[in-house]
């Protein structure tokens, strides 16, 4: 008996792997019938689909999922995708979009956005609110490309470390033309930090959040400013108002 199975078990594993070579085969003669999207929303999901209709119809055997992914990369709101086949025909892809952090004013009186790179990101096809804070210069010139860098890693940390509420009361953020210091308009309050590495911003948030929760009631309804640049210590003071003459 032993002797007689051997050959049958051979002949039953040629049978599925034939079988299953008519399956692919017969698989990769189907075209595409279906595109699906995940992870886009209205900043590349219509500059994706623009793109993957463009397979639709081609049999599955023809489409390089490397290729499609490629284009889909591009694409400027798409930090990165990944592409396969979902059911029996249906092409799906999962991207990562470029996240903004930030708004910033060109030099044409537009807003644009500013992902987490400090990159200017172009405008988005459709309107999307996000509810992200201005980037600006702390003079009159348009931002350079070493204070958007600036601006975004110090948000993207603020992100991670700093008080929920305090951070979605972010509004704005000047950083100063060297990148050594930065102003960040939160919670009524300007808080002025150094620039500088990641780990230092922190650093920055940590205190920042210890300060908020001990003393924020303590603080002037309006015009607080928290200078977090110094080591050791925190420097508090009321912004001077400017006076106005009735005429």
């Amino acid at each position: 008996m032993q002797q007689m199975r051997g050959p049958g078990v051979v002949i039953a594993l040629c049978c599925v792997g034939f079988l299953a070579l008519l399956a692919t085969q017969w698989q990769g003669r189907q075209p595409v019938g279906g595109i699906v999207v995940r992870g886009a929303t209205g900043l590349s999901e219509t500059a994706i689909r623009a793109v993957a209709d463009t397979f639709v119809d081609r049999r599955m055997r023809d489409v390089v999922f490397a290729d499609v992914r490629d284009l889909v990369e591009r694409l400027p709101y798409v930090q990165e995708a990944s592409v396969y086949m979902s059911g029996t025909n249906r092409l799906t892809i999962d991207v990562r979009e470029r996240a903004p952090v930030a708004h910033v004013l060109m030099s044409d009186g537009s807003l644009r956005y500013v992902d987490v790179d400090g990159r200017v990101l172009p405008p988005p096809p459709q309107l999307v609110g996000l509810n992200v804070p201005l980037v600006r210069s702390d003079g009159n010139d348009a931002c350079t490309e070493r204070q958007l860098r600036t601006a975004a890693a110090m948000l993207t940390a603020a992100r991670q470390h700093l008080d929920e509420d305090l951070m979605q009361s972010v509004s704005e953020v000047v950083v100063d033309a060297a990148c050594d210091r930065i102003d960040l308009l939160a919670g009524g309050v300007t808080w002025k930090l150094s620039g500088g590495r990641t780990d230092g911003f922190r650093r920055t948030f940590a205190d920042m959040n210890v300060f908020w929760e001990q003393a924020s009631m303590l603080l002037p309804t309006s015009g607080a400013i928290v200078d977090m640049s110094w080591q050791r210590q925190i420097v508090v003071r009321k912004r001077p108002e400017v006076a106005t003459i009735n005429s």
